[in-house]
């Protein structure tokens, strides 16, 4: 609902109620406002509040279990056997990684203000500022996430099995809820416009994120943050620049992505920025369709590689495809 307060200010609001038949219900809301000032309405400022629900996928919840010796420091073991934690080895551990039906929604508030200006015929940019609280957590747990939990609540957690001579029979891993509250931050910016010539309609659409915070744990269970922006896989930038042009049934674009630099926590080494260029080109011959020709990647940029063993240093970061050519022919019947 949309309700017009005066001829500067609108208010709007939404409700939102979900039921699973299988898990449970929730209802959320959200709660905005738009303001101009009087007799100036091309710049806009904006607010809202809002709460949000996830409810857990249905591998998370009733997936099949899986078996893996894991890997991993089993601290509160050394303590019992009187290993010191300096001196505690990394062992195999029988992990069954699995799901859990007890598994809560995970819940969020958000929090946004922003402001919008159109400075120019066809032209605009905006600033957006975001914080996102989420409580319950949904994370996925190793069985060192299990180990540390059982070593902080001194053999406490019922995850984690342990034989008569005090070693591990049995870890249970997989997702869970977490205790902690987690808080992300950042700043979003966007441009866009266009201008028409002889030679020409070209038009810009650009946009950049900004991560001021985002909240990761020191060690599962902990409550011990750190603000995890900027840090291999978290890069405090991301940008996308897509550039346009049309003339008659001719059309050319480019596109621009950029990376951030990112540092790494353990060390003093710096992975550096990223970026790759997609560009096409085409014409449209009306009711018999579209042809286009172009290439992504079009200057065949690596990922970011590890100088040892010179495979990726974030597979899901980085895409790993290099320069590809494209030829198209599209007809919309």
């Amino acid at each position: 609902a949309i309700f017009p307060i005066v001829d500067f200010l609108e208010v709007d609001a939404a409700l939102r109620y979900d039921d699973y038949s299988d898990f449970g219900s929730a209802t959320t809301w959200r709660l905005g406002a738009i303001a101009s000032i009087p007799s100036y309405d091309a710049l806009k400022f904006k607010a809202s509040f809002g709460t949000g629900f996830r409810a857990p996928d249905m591998s998370d919840l009733y997936g099949a279990t899986s078996f893996s010796a894991e890997f991993a420091t089993d601290y509160w073991g050394c303590v019992q056997s009187g290993i010191s934690e300096t001196d505690c080895p990394e062992t195999q551990h029988d992990t069954y990684i699995g799901s859990n039906p007890n598994l809560d929604a995970e819940e969020s508030e958000t929090f946004s203000l922003g402001l919008e200006w159109q400075f120019a015929q066809r032209w605009q940019t905006s600033l957006a500022w975001w914080n996102i609280k989420v409580t319950d957590p949904i994370l996925y747990t190793s069985a060192q996430d299990q180990l540390d939990v059982d070593y902080q609540t001194q053999g406490g957690n019922p995850n984690v099995q342990r034989n008569s001579f005090g070693g591990t029979d049995r870890i249970d891993a997989g997702f869970q809820n977490g205790v902690t509250e987690f808080t992300y931050e950042g700043l979003d910016l966007a441009l866009s416009g266009g201008f028409d010539t002889g030679i020409g309609d070209w038009g810009v659409q650009a946009n950049a994120s900004y991560y001021i915070n985002y909240d990761s744990e020191e060690s599962y269970g902990t409550g011990e943050l750190y603000n995890a922006a900027g840090t291999l896989g978290l890069p405090e930038w991301r940008a996308n620049v897509l550039f346009t042009w049309a003339l008659g049934d001719w059309f050319a674009s480019a596109n621009w992505d950029y990376i951030g630099e990112s540092n790494s926590r353990i060390s003093d080494e710096t992975w550096d920025a990223w970026d790759q260029w997609n560009m096409q080109a085409g014409y449209t011959f009306g009711k018999y369709g579209t042809f286009t020709v172009g290439a992504n990647n079009v200057f065949d940029e690596d990922p970011i590689l590890d100088d040892v063993v010179g495979a990726p240093v974030e597979e899901y970061l980085y895409p790993n495809v290099g320069r590809v050519f494209f030829i198209q022919y599209r007809v919309d019947m």
